[in-house]
């Protein structure tokens, strides 16, 4: 007996936290990367995920990202570097 807790006590108090980080929700949020179907093109986006109880909600916003963005981009980029 530590502190005047019994064994009892000791475990209903370990049981009792446990519970707590079963129930305790886990979540996600930041940026989110898209990629077109076709693989032509690329573009950015924001996500939060929640997973709490067994259950997960995710949720992505973004802007589809347009034909051939990747591309685009990656000329951009090489016309920055040559200026």
């Amino acid at each position: 007996m530590k502190n005047g807790t019994t064994p009892l006590a000791t475990r209903a108090i370990a049981s009792a936290k446990s519970l707590l980080r079963t129930l305790e929700p886990d979540y996600d949020f930041g940026p989110y990367g898209w990629e077109r179907l076709d693989g032509e093109g690329e573009g950015e986006g924001r996500h939060i995920q929640l997973e709490w109880l067994g259950l997960k909600i995710s949720i992505a916003v973004g802007r589809r990202p347009a034909k051939g963005a990747s591309m685009l981009v990656k000329h951009l980029e090489a016309a920055r570097r040559r200026n």
